[in-house]
């Protein structure tokens, strides 16, 4: 668990920090979980919460293992009760982020995975303008300019990315301007914008065709 800020976050509530400079890491384990700011960060017991907010990252993050979790601002943010919540609001990252794993890979240029397995997770008012280099090996690769893995319990709203993004693998990629693989094909969003130009994608879901509702694609002058 890496970060410029915090490694590892539990139920802990974070605001107003940020982050410059290099995160760089190479691991032997099974799960590597890096951020620019936060490298792990989640709420797992009844009526918990865990927030971050009015933060941002300026550092370029780069991870490489066999499982990898890595954003421009946290690697991994999730809800795993159903009466917790999470919200991260008013955030921003502009470093660019390099993956590459043997197993699976999830990149983003916000966060890594973003999720609420069951409670509810909100994420608004944030951006991302890092490039994404992903190289995934034999499971799944997801690679987005915003968050490379949403799932279930997450709304996005107010929100946009324009980095370049390229992800390679043997296993099975998902790329997308916004989100590289939306898991279940559950997430909610509304006003979330991606630059078909910048991103070098005309996708906004990897795995997703058409994309969700609430998710544009608008060129460099329309951004």
């Amino acid at each position: 668990y890496v970060g410029a800020l915090v490694g590892y976050n539990n139920r802990g509530i974070i605001a107003n920090s940020s982050s410059t400079g290099d995160v760089s890491v190479t691991a032997t384990g099974t799960n590597t979980y890096t951020g620019g700011l936060i490298g792990y960060s989640y709420a797992n017991v009844a009526s918990s919460s865990t927030s971050l907010t009015n933060s941002y990252s300026k550092a370029d993050v780069s991870a490489t293992g066999d499982k990898v979790y890595v954003g421009g601002l946290v690697g991994w943010f999730s809800i795993d009760d159903s009466s917790a919540t999470g919200e991260v609001s008013k955030c921003y990252a502009t470093g660019n982020i390099t993956g590459t794993s043997t197993g699976y890979l999830y990149i983003g240029g916000l966060g890594g995975v973003m999720y609420a397995l069951s409670g509810n997770l909100t994420i608004s008012n944030c951006y991302a303008t890092g490039n994404i280099t992903a190289s995934g090996g034999s499971d799944y690769t997801g690679a987005g300019g915003f968050i490379g893995g949403v799932g279930t319990g997450t709304s996005i709203s107010n929100s946009y990315a324009v980095g370049y993004v390229t992800a390679s693998g043997s296993g099975t990629v998902y790329k997308g301007g916004f989100i590289g693989n939306n898991v279940s094909d559950a997430v909610s969003c509304s006003s979330c914008y991606w630059d078909t130009e910048t991103s070098g994608t005309s996708d906004g879901v990897g795995n997703n065709d058409p994309d969700p509702a609430g998710i544009t694609g608008l060129t460099t002058a329309q951004m």
